[in-house]
């Protein structure tokens, strides 16, 4: 029979300093919350994301491509390196806000300001801009009074460029202005919706199982402000109004990647962006 000895200590349940003890790891915070916890942190997350975003130009200042640089990690090697690949081709940046329009305001404000430089160029997007007004009421049965509030407004602002006194600041002032601004996005993402609408049975093979229709996908992923965009917005924008659009996608992969959209455009505008992942600025050569 086993017996206790000088050198061995038998522990019995009822001594507390006998129990067994091992290491155990910190538990994360989030884990020890409730459902009712976690879900108020991250609509906390999401109200400072917001904060932080809404701090952010609209449409900001023409600024060097080198400011990118201090947008990443010296160490960063990947972008570090593409960057440079960038400032070959182009020397200026005007930096969007990233509030899922950055494509459309890039789109709208690049477009705008080379028409401004181009005016003779400005009557050759109108005929597109009215089938598109004409279409979403006639043919998709879009609410008239809203729709042409937004194309009034489209329209004003490219009759205003004609004008010889119209200078930049006032493009920019328009495109600042959240009220003005958004009004702009607006009518560019329903100029998509018409043209989706119009080729449907070629673009419904590009919006995947989520979607059955093309309008269920309009109504998610194109319509709703602050909604991200893909490359079939590009493609809707720039083959609706025929104008020429160029993008620089720059992400992890191995080398800086050139997209050009309607080539053959009659229309002597290029609007050239720069992509990184979730979001769209304009570039200038």
């Amino acid at each position: 029979m086993a017996t206790k000895t000088d050198k061995e200590e038998v522990a019995t349940p009822s001594d507390p300093t006998a129990a067994e003890t091992t290491d155990t790891p910190d538990i994360p915070d989030y884990l020890k919350m409730s459902a009712m916890e976690h879900d108020q942190a991250v609509d906390q997350m999401k109200q400072d994301i917001e904060k932080e975003v809404s701090k952010q130009q609209l449409v900001g200042d023409l600024e060097s491509t080198s400011v990118l640089k201090s947008v990443y990690a010296e160490d960063d090697s990947v972008y570090q390196a593409k960057i440079q690949e960038i400032e070959k081709g182009f020397s200026k940046i005007r930096r969007i806000r990233q509030d899922g329009n950055c494509f459309f305001r890039s789109f709208g404000f690049s477009l705008m300001e080379q028409l401004l430089a181009n005016k003779s160029e400005i009557d050759k997007i109108k005929p597109s801009l009215e089938a598109v007004k004409t279409d979403l009421i006639a043919m998709f049965g879009y609410p008239e009074m809203t729709v042409e509030d937004f194309y009034d407004n489209f329209i004003e602002v490219l009759d205003k460029l004609k004008e010889e006194e119209t200078d930049l600041d006032y493009l920019l002032k328009t495109y600042q202005d959240s009220g003005l601004s958004d009004y702009m996005v607006c009518f560019m993402r329903l100029i998509v919706s018409a043209e989706l609408q119009r080729n449907a049975e070629f673009y419904i093979n590009f919006i995947g199982s989520k979607y059955p229709t093309i309008k269920s996908f309009l109504s998610e992923e194109v319509e709703p402000m602050y909604v991200e965009s893909d490359h079939m917005h590009i493609s809707g924008l720039s083959g609706c109004l025929d104008v020429k659009v160029v993008v620089q996608y720059m992400d992890r992969g191995k080398k800086v990647l050139e997209h050009k959209f309607q080539e053959g455009s009659p229309i002597n505008v290029t609007v050239n962006l720069l992509y990184r992942p979730g979001h769209y600025d304009i570039l200038y050569a």
